[in-house]
């Protein structure tokens, strides 16, 4: 199953051909486009900025906020399971896109589930832990990178 285009490649700067991105230059090897070491990085785990921003939102649950911080904490995390999810799943890794499902459904905004301070604090940390140590475990196949 090929992944559908990355929207998080356009906003980051690359063409959508992905043969690079709009500042980089061409190289010595006869016209090809030179890359970025952060650009390679994120070619391998797309998941990287997504994931890091969820847990850093999610760490910061355990502060004292307005309600509207916990709502856009539901959304940017529902959101970023989800597609946590669906590349688990383009990625054959079944594992992560059912712990990813679960975690979408349980931070999902338009169908909450109410439970208090203390029962959210402890799944905050552990979300936010699995939102970081996904980064590093699932990376895009390599067969599908360069497509």
């Amino acid at each position: 199953m090929k992944e559908p285009r990355n929207l998080l490649k356009t906003i980051l700067g690359f063409r959508a051909d992905g043969l690079g991105c709009a500042s980089c230059s061409y190289g010595p090897e006869g016209g090809r486009w030179v890359t970025t070491k952060a650009q390679v990085i994120l070619e391998k785990r797309p998941l990287l900025i997504p994931a890091i921003i969820a847990a850093i939102i999610l760490l910061g649950a355990l502060g004292r906020w307005p309600y509207g911080y916990y709502q856009l904490l539901r959304w940017v995390t529902c959101g970023v399971a989800v597609y946590v999810a669906f590349l688990a799943y383009a990625w054959e890794k079944k594992w992560a896109t059912y712990l990813f499902g679960f975690i979408a459904v349980l931070f999902n905004p338009l169908l909450p589930i109410y439970l208090s301070r203390e029962i959210w604090q402890p799944i905050d940390v552990i979300c936010a832990l699995l939102f970081v140590v996904v980064t590093f475990i699932l990376e895009k196949p390599v067969e599908q990178q360069r497509e």
